[in-house]
């Protein structure tokens, strides 16, 4: 299983590449989750798994709108959070991997759908995550 994971991580990059920068001395991606304070995050004692899952920052990056449901299952697995049958969103709870010896952060992440299952927005929940993943810094690993 974990050969099969692997795989297709290593496909996903192929088809979704780590994101380019439009200059050299540009310091934050121009994509990947909105910071926004009105989107409600489920409390994360809900979480049908507590400890969340250890992704990267190029991962949260490659759910850009018109992904599918399957993809964003591929790269975080099934949602932490149980919101019934049918539902517009899904709620993680992503232990963004920063590299060698550095502590993981965990963040919530919010994968917004339309009636297609086509990926419409994604959402991060704090200021910290925001950076974390906007920075082309963490591209580099």
């Amino acid at each position: 299983m974990k050969c099969y994971h692997q795989l297709i991580v290593a496909i996903l990059l192929i088809v979704y590449p780590k994101p380019s920068f439009a200059e050299a001395g540009d310091s934050m991606i121009s994509h990947g989750p909105h910071l926004d304070q009105s989107v409600h995050f489920p409390d994360p004692k809900r979480a049908s798994r507590r400890s969340g899952v250890i992704t990267t920052p190029s991962n949260i990056v490659m759910i850009t709108p018109g992904a599918r449901t399957d993809d964003v299952y591929k790269l975080l697995g099934v949602p932490h959070f149980y919101e019934g049958f049918s539902v517009s969103h899904w709620n993680y709870l992503v232990n963004i991997y920063q590299g060698p010896g550095v502590a993981h952060v965990q963040c919530q992440f919010q994968v917004v759908f339309d009636k297609k299952r086509r990926v419409t927005a994604t959402y991060i929940n704090s200021k910290q995550c925001y950076e974390i993943i906007s920075s082309k810094e963490n591209y580099n690993q």
